[in-house]
């Protein structure tokens, strides 16, 4: 091989390499720094992909996450270094995660088995540890074994848990996941086979019988803990993909969607554009939010890789994040925009120090891959 095609080679792997990262930043999204010390290695690069995150409530250094095909991993440092916490579950991806507010050692994961000999299957299964990730049984009486998006706790009582599941709609439990019963009227759910999809549960912080759902259909809203569900789109012109309720007034909620971002001062009711600043994009998707608990007026918002100008005759397509710090009206970008063909799909601000913001960044436009700390 000549030396000059080596080079080549040697500079495509480093490229690979750098591109595998989580990132967090400490000063409100002014600088930004790769955290991946202990997660998959690049052995086989797409398995880096980091599909869920969270945030111990009681300590914010312990941090989980959920991989593509590797299951979950945590930090007790504040990302500086991972370890792999997946006793007991099996090589799938962990789609959804969600820690249980009263006891930060019970966590649950949502699953899926995205690819088996190159085929796609959506089957899935919900798992629950009750020492931190130190183990992991399954708890799935009554669920359908489809992939499990999207998972949402009852701040008020842990023992009610929301699964959003892959063309079953919603299903809830009410013994921290004994047992599970679908929560769909007026959801029109459709069958399997059929499109079926469902994204992001929200809870309104202060009332928790509010519950929204992303479903194929649009954006629908319960206001009797799933008993029921009705549309909640107007004012919506695109597919929710992210959503977060101002913690001080959850009549403001925001949301993320594949044309922008949107925001409702009545609780859902009516929404409007605030897209100031983000105009500029190819694409105006946004994939992820985020909001500072101790200052609602600054917002994060993730997008997709988007279109971000030319390179000579090479288009250049980032991952960005942006924020605003003056809800919504206008926004910024907060700096971590080199992220070269990786996508922003998970963000999560630190509760007990808003300076800190971790990303979840993945290198195929459609989950999270590898996280970054913003400092």
């Amino acid at each position: 091989m000549k030396k000059s095609m080596k080079w080549i080679l040697a500079w495509v792997l480093l490229s690979l390499l750098l591109m595998i990262v989580p990132a967090m930043a400490t000063n409100s999204g002014g600088t930004w720094s790769s955290l991946n010390s202990g997660l998959v290695g690049p052995v086989r690069l797409p398995d880096n992909n980091v599909y869920a995150m969270a945030i111990d409530p009681t300590n914010s250094k312990t941090i989980y996450v959920g991989m593509q095909s590797h299951g979950v991993y945590k930090t007790t440092n504040g990302g500086d270094t991972w370890s792999d916490v997946s006793s007991g579950l099996p090589n799938v991806d962990v789609y959804s995660l969600a820690i249980d507010p009263t006891n930060s050692q019970i966590i649950y994961a949502g699953t899926t088995n995205t690819y088996v000999s190159g085929d796609y299957y959506p089957y899935g299964r919900m798992f629950k540890s009750a020492n931190g990730g130190g183990t992991w049984s399954p708890i799935n009486n009554g669920l359908p074994g489809y992939s499990i998006n999207s998972l949402a706790i009852d701040q008020t009582n842990s023992q009610i848990i929301y699964a959003g599941i892959l063309y079953c709609g919603v299903y809830k439990s009410i013994d921290g996941g004994g047992t599970w019963n679908p929560a769909n009227d007026g959801l029109n759910i459709v069958g399997v086979g059929s499109v079926g999809f469902i994204g992001p549960l929200t809870i309104d912080p202060t009332d928790t019988q509010t519950i929204f759902a992303v479903i194929t259909g649009g954006l629908v809203k319960s206001t009797n803990g799933g008993d029921s569900w009705s549309a909640a789109n107007s004012g919506l012109s695109a597919s929710v993909e992210a959503m977060v309720f101002d913690p001080t007034n959850s009549q403001i909620i925001y949301a993320g969607t594949s044309g922008g971002m949107f925001k409702s001062t009545n609780g859902g009711g009516t929404w409007s554009a605030i897209n100031s600043g983000l105009t500029w994009l190819y694409s105006m998707e946004i994939r992820s939010l985020a909001i500072d608990p101790k200052n609602s007026q600054i917002i994060y918002a993730g997008t997709p890789r988007v279109y971000t100008g030319n390179n000579g005759n090479t288009r250049i397509y980032t991952g960005m994040v942006f924020q605003s710090t003056n809800g919504g009206d206008t926004w910024i970008d907060s700096g971590l925009s080199r992220l070269s063909n990786m996508s922003v799909s998970s963000l999560a601000v630190d509760p007990t120090n808003s300076q800190n913001i971790y990303a979840g960044t993945t290198d195929d436009g459609t989950m999270p891959y590898g996280t970054y700390n913003d400092g």
